[in-house]
């Protein structure tokens, strides 16, 4: 009636309403019209609404396709339930277990369980995928392995810049080395990285300039053991060259 408070619901109730009146049964079949690979809309004004939503040209950032799908669809109380059980992750033969790698016939795909494991599946793939295009790169890469390599000398080996390597990796396969990362580096100095992040923040928030640009904290070795959040104690100096945060050897960090 007029004057009456028009919810939420009621909202959805008309878009749903019209949707039914305009031939569209479900929200899949809405979505695929939308997003489908070669829309065709003569409708200036429906080509702008689907391009802006799916190139993230919004203010907002919760009303993005990202957020929409992993804050929102991923967890959806519907997209799982109580007892569901984890992801199968239908993986290649390759990744199976060695019982079933072997066998003649591969394993019967599970049957789909949940939205959110489908899902967590289909991302599993996606970073298998990633991990196939970075490895391909790095074995091309002539610094790892270079073609006059003869023999194998101390020279060579004391001359191996294992920094530079890691340098490379770090930022020509993101998600290999961040998946080594996470298997080496423990909880403990995950949290007083995380610290000396933080206080950083908020001495270039506390700052009246918002700190000098093209600067950096230079992490010491007192505050890696001791994970001191005291970063003023540390020097700064410009960053230079694709170390960001000084000569720091990375290791093997156990847990």
């Amino acid at each position: 009636m007029y004057g009456d408070v028009v919810t939420d619901a009621d909202r959805l109730q008309v878009v749903i309403n019209c949707m039914h009146q305009a031939g569209i049964e479900t929200l899949g079949d809405l979505l695929q019209l939308l997003f489908r690979r070669a829309p065709f809309f003569d409708q200036e004004s429906v080509s702008k609404t689907v391009n802006n939503f799916v190139s993230g040209n919004t203010t907002f950032p919760q009303n993005r396709p990202e957020s929409i799908f992993f804050d929102l669809i991923l967890q959806h109380p519907h997209a799982t339930h109580a007892n569901s059980p984890p992801p199968s992750f239908n993986v290649p033969r390759f990744a199976l277990p060695p019982s079933e790698r072997l066998l003649q016939h591969a394993p019967v795909a599970p049957a789909r369980q949940t939205t959110h494991n489908a899902i967590m599946t289909r991302l599993l793939s996606v970073v298998l995928s990633q991990i196939d295009i970075e490895a391909h790169s790095l074995i091309s890469w002539q610094a790892i392995l270079p073609p006059q390599l003869s023999k194998l000398t101390w020279t060579r080996v004391l001359s191996w810049d294992m920094t530079g390597t890691q340098e490379h990796i770090a930022r020509q396969a993101r998600v290999i080395f961040s998946t080594l990362s996470a298997l080496a580096v423990g909880h403990t100095m995950r949290k007083k990285l995380d610290a000396i992040d933080a206080a950083h923040r908020t001495d270039v928030d506390a700052s009246s300039g918002g700190g000098p640009r093209g600067t950096r904290t230079v992490l010491t070795p007192q505050m890696m053991s001791t994970g001191s959040s005291s970063h003023h104690r540390c020097s700064r100096r410009r960053s230079s060259g694709p170390m960001a945060y000084g000569c720091i050897k990375l290791k093997m960090i156990h847990r």
